[in-house]
């Protein structure tokens, strides 16, 4: 997802950034694509705004929170009128179901991976622990909201 995200544009560091933000899109969309028929999926797509990248030419604009989402085929019509990232004047789709079909093939071919399903455990323990750390995050808040604050 990184290279595809370098060929349309962005530099490394907001590679990074983005690879941060949609980290959760990810993993989903990946545990999605495993559940993909080959003969007839309904494609994932990774849809990012490049006018996101306003903080480089000096723009001031929406926070980098709008700047993408995830989507299937069968969803984006519905999303088209509704969503803030499709008022952009341009958009870009990235196939998260090719990108993964790639990928496996990859590692399939290089002897380090048998079937696509090997996948599932390792991106179901990175949607728990993704999942875990936003808990997390979210019992601090409570915690000092309520004037409960833990050492």
């Amino acid at each position: 997802m990184g290279f595809e995200l370098l060929q349309l544009g962005l530099t490394p560091e907001r590679v990074v950034g983005q690879m941060k933000y949609a980290g959760g899109y990810l993993v989903d969309g990946f545990i999605e694509c495993l559940d993909q028929q080959p003969e007839d999926p309904d494609p994932v797509f990774y849809i990012f705004a490049p006018e996101s990248l306003h903080q480089f030419r000096g723009e001031a604009g929406e926070a980098p929170g709008f700047s993408s989402m995830m989507l299937s085929r069968s969803e984006v019509q519905k999303m088209l009128p509704i969503s803030p990232l499709f008022k952009s004047r341009r958009f870009a789709f990235i196939d998260m179901y090719e990108v993964f079909s790639a990928y496996v093939e990859y590692f399939q071919k290089a002897g380090a991976l048998g079937e696509r399903e090997e996948l599932r455990e390792p991106l179901m323990k990175w949607q728990r622990l993704r999942q875990d750390a936003i808990d997390r995050y979210y019992e601090r808040i409570e915690e000092l909201a309520n004037g409960n604050p833990k050492a």
